[in-house]
């Protein structure tokens, strides 16, 4: 009887982290003219850069250089969430390589649905890889402006 209310707390327990932590949900990714107009209202420079990539599975992509031009975030939208997904394995398995050599203060990686983030923070530097059905955020800042650059892709949903 013992090992059942264990059992049956436990499985209460996950459901509850479950339930809560949003498992299965599906996010929404905004659009590159939502990219532009918000990274425009927080003072960022923001260009097109559409042109610089030869993948013809990129639809847009624009760039917001922070105003005081200590680092930049990339936003792309692809052809579809498989173009994503491979375009985000490629960066993923890159920061893994670069993981292997750094001094590693932190990383994380989550996977839930449509979304998949991973974080390096290594050598100075902050890198994230940040994916929504068929879109990505790129970045390889300073750390100096991780907190910063944490409360930007909070605000986008990334």
């Amino acid at each position: 009887m013992k090992k059942v209310k264990i059992l049956l707390a436990s499985l209460l327990t996950l459901a509850v982290l479950f339930g809560f932590s949003g498992c299965g949900k599906n996010k929404n990714p905004i659009t590159a003219k939502e990219f532009k107009s918000k990274m425009e209202e927080k003072s960022y420079t923001v260009t097109t850069s559409t042109n610089q990539y030869s993948n013809s599975s990129i639809k847009e992509s624009y760039i917001a250089v922070a105003k005081n031009y200590g680092y930049q975030i990339e936003f792309i939208v692809l052809d579809s969430d498989d173009s994503a997904i491979s375009m985000y394995r490629t960066n993923e398995s890159n920061f893994e390589v670069e993981k292997n050599k750094a001094t590693v203060k932190s990383y994380t990686t989550v996977s839930l649905a449509n979304y998949a983030k991973y974080t390096l923070l290594a050598n100075n530097k902050y890198k994230v890889i940040s994916r929504i059905g068929n879109t990505l955020i790129y970045i390889d800042a300073n750390a100096n402006y991780k907190d910063e650059i944490k409360t930007v892709l909070d605000e986008l949903g990334y």
